[in-house]
């Protein structure tokens, strides 16, 4: 891959759901480079969420939404239609308990290793080092994902997400279920996977936060559309000056 070439390209992205009276996203268009962190931001209903789906291709193949676009994985000999699961990216929704699908943390950690036929040894391996990191530290193997608090099921999807060791981690909200110490772990989460090298979409509703990782911000408006797009303080003195900035959790 030649310096600088972008990991995925998104571009003209176009959502909307079924009866819906506008856009949830348009127009939009995003590059992220390998192992760079980009940080969506934006009020609610803005789209961000949306963006996260329709990259990993849920959005149109698994939920109902009229799509238009092009998203490209440059890397890949093959665009798969959905690329959760496959490598290229791992999905960590905002509802965690949307995603997780087994009743033990050590099942939860391997179901999707065992899904890519990842050999027992390894699997096992990386299920120690999944619940060794920040977001699942205090896990134990056997416990039930039924008895776990919403922070907790957050964190073990995270951590499902990093046993991966995907091209690219899609996180919707890490700390919208976290107390101050649980948010801080999820960042830390996704600085030991920016290490690994992976690169990382990250859906934040804190500037704060998403500033404190990120190397770009990208803003949406009520309409989906980006309105600020840098480095993290460009964009947030960018986004201070404009008269809808209320709408916005900046610092």
């Amino acid at each position: 891959m030649a310096e600088n070439a972008a990991l995925v390209e998104i571009d003209g992205l176009r959502v909307r759901f079924p009866g819906a009276a506008r856009d949830a996203i348009r127009d939009l268009a995003l590059s992220i480079l390998p192992g760079e962190c980009v940080a969506v931001i934006g009020p609610s209903g803005s789209g961000k969420s949306t963006l996260a789906l329709a990259l990993v291709g849920a959005i149109p193949n698994l939920i109902n939404a009229e799509s238009t676009g092009t998203i490209r994985w440059l890397n890949a000999a093959t665009q798969p239609p959905v690329t959760a699961g496959s490598g290229l990216a791992a999905l960590v929704m905002q509802d965690a308990d949307a995603q997780l699908a087994t009743l033990t943390v050590e099942d939860e950690v391997a179901f999707a290793l065992e899904n890519r036929d990842f050999p027992a040894n390894e699997i096992e391996q990386r299920i120690d080092e999944a619940l060794a990191s920040a977001p699942a530290h205090g896990l134990q193997r056997r416990e039930s994902t039924l008895m776990l608090s919403a922070g907790w099921r957050q964190r073990l999807a995270l951590a499902s997400a990093l046993a991966e060791r995907p091209a690219l981690l899609v996180i919707d909200e890490p700390t919208a279920h976290l107390d101050e110490q649980g948010a801080q772990a999820a960042i830390a989460a996704i600085r030991a996977a920016k290490a690994q090298g992976s690169a990382c979409l990250l859906v934040e509703h804190r500037a704060d936060l998403a500033a404190s990782i990120a190397d770009r911000i990208v803003a949406l408006d009520a309409t989906g559309t980006i309105i600020a797009e840098g480095s993290p303080d460009k964009a947030l003195q960018d986004l201070a000056a404009r008269p809808d900035a209320s709408s916005l959790r900046l610092p």
